[in-house]
């Protein structure tokens, strides 16, 4: 996040919705371009309302569970892609491992290099732990170490009328912080993608430390202020290795705060119906890119669906109240969501 967009956020923080402001919004005309649309979107906001999708949806399920925009209520187009936030629980002890994070990338260090946890992890994991003579880390590539063996599991668990079409010697396609399973159901004729991110909880402490070594950075003093105010669960996503450094990328996520924050509303509230278009919008009109050349199907969208969420989300702090989340207002409220 940059320094601007946190003097920003610091604003939004410190002032209340002005009134004349979020009562400026006009109903649309029946026949306005933007509602008859959005009418037309409507089938694709309701995406197990088909069949096939719904089968999809089942099966994935019944695989990994349910998360993402499935489990938030907020998919919208077809049950072809899912995405999972998987907890490294095991790094929680922090009388054994140290994370030392900044904005971009962390490296963890073992505080007890005895303890039970890391001759486990070295038992199953020879190459896990890196030695030198003042310290012991965490091997920046324990990343791929723990997508292998969960690969291996992955697809012993398929389903038959399944197959992984990955042709990378990993198995997985991979961005700065998911690592993409690509899948092909022969039932339904469809590819899916599993989108996979492996992270660790960062503790009130980790933020503090954060906060105390980044001081001329605002991020971190800006999300330990946050946190202070109204604790919830901050994740680091281990993300790919920084080249020629012991470091890994990573990204700050609050993942479950940002699902309870939408999800509590219900899929057809206002609120989420105005972000379900926004993302329908995004989805048939704005163009992909592929940010792996060798892969065709790793295709995204200029404009991801976290950015949207983010616009909702300051959205529904700037006009509080239902009565601009009414049906007769959600046009207004998707427009605005794109002048943001």
């Amino acid at each position: 996040m940059s320094e601007m967009a946190i003097r920003k956020w610091n604003q939004i923080e410190e002032t209340k919705p002005i009134p004349h402001e979020i009562d400026r919004y006009d109903t649309p005309k029946s026949d306005s371009a933007l509602l008859q649309l959005l009418k037309k979107l409507t089938p694709q906001t309701e995406v197990l309302g088909d069949e096939k999708n719904a089968a999809v949806y089942k099966e994935v399920q019944e695989l990994m569970g349910r998360a993402g925009s499935f489990a938030e209520g907020t998919k919208v187009g077809k049950a072809n892609e899912f995405d999972y936030l998987l907890v490294l629980d095991f790094l929680n002890d922090r009388k054994v491992f140290n994370p030392v994070i900044d904005e971009g990338s962390f490296q963890i260090i073992i505080k007890d290099k005895e303890a039970p946890i890391i001759n486990d992890l070295l038992n199953q994991y020879p190459d896990i732990v890196k030695f030198d003579d003042r310290k012991a880390i965490i091997n920046s590539g324990f990343r791929w170490l723990l997508l292998s063996t969960l690969r291996e599991v992955f697809d012993a668990e398929l389903k038959k009328g399944w197959k992984r079409l990955n042709s990378d010697i990993n198995g997985y396609c991979s961005s700065k912080a998911a690592a993409t399973i690509h899948l092909h159901s022969e039932t339904y004729n469809m590819d899916i993608d599993i989108d996979l991110c492996l992270c660790f909880q960062l503790k009130p402490e980790d933020l503090l430390q954060a906060a105390q070594e980044n001081k001329e950075k605002l991020f971190f003093p800006f999300l330990l202020r946050l946190h202070q105010k109204s604790s919830f669960d901050v994740f680091a996503l281990v993300g790919q290795i920084m080249e020629c450094s012991p470091l890994t990328r990573t990204k700050i996520s609050a993942a479950f705060r940002e699902f309870s924050d939408l999800s509590h509303y219900g899929c057809y509230d206002g609120r989420v119906m105005t972000y379900k278009f926004a993302k329908c919008l995004v989805s048939n009109f704005i163009p992909k890119y592929s940010s792996d050349l060798e892969c065709t199907k790793c295709c995204h969208s200029l404009i991801r669906s976290y950015a949207l969420k983010t616009v909702i989300l300051f959205m529904i702090r700037r006009y509080p109240d239902d009565k601009y989340w009414a049906s007769d207002a959600i046009c207004t409220r998707v427009v605005e969501v794109f002048q943001y």
